[in-house]
């Protein structure tokens, strides 16, 4: 079984996935960590040097390289952009950690790493996000997790339920 987690950037993926593999002792990947290894540069400086259009390449391909693992994956906020990736996306099963934008900016005010929010107005760029990628994380999901007030442990607890784990 393979478990894609997708959401908006501070909506929990890497945190709750992880949580979430420890306690059905499936493989952890996130997805960003391989890009970072594989780049040999962090996230933002792939952002800043090569330009998200090369991220997004190296994310695609990344994401194939993982067709047919069991495991449970971190995706970055962005993997719903390409129809290639929510066709593989849709091979496995889609958890949508949703969060509303007043509790992603909590969570991001302080960050000073996120490439497409870095040196702007969090609430507009994260609107702006939201308004493009919403829809793509809905029709992708299996299953929407509403993550506002919940706890990393509540919502992989609710998750483990849902799937009869």
């Amino acid at each position: 079984m393979i478990i894609y987690f997708v959401g908006m950037m501070g909506s929990g993926k890497s945190t709750v996935s992880k949580i979430f593999a420890e306690k059905t002792n499936y493989p952890f990947i996130d997805l960003d960590i391989l890009i970072q290894e594989k780049a040999k540069k962090s996230i933002q400086e792939i952002f800043e040097g090569d330009g998200e259009k090369l991220f997004r390449k190296l994310e695609s391909e990344t994401l194939e390289a993982l067709s047919g693992e069991d495991a449970v994956i971190a995706c970055g906020g962005g993997i719903v952009l390409k129809e290639s990736n929510l066709k593989q996306l849709k091979s496995g099963t889609v958890v949508y950690l949703k969060a509303s934008i007043p509790k992603l900016i909590h969570r991001l005010e302080k960050v000073n790493n996120r490439p497409l929010i870095k040196g702007k107005n969090i609430e507009d760029e994260l609107l702006s996000i939201l308004d493009e990628r919403g829809r793509l994380y809905t029709e992708a999901a299996n299953i929407i997790i509403d993550v506002n007030d919940k706890t990393p442990e509540q919502i992989t607890n609710n998750l483990i339920e849902q799937l009869n784990l």
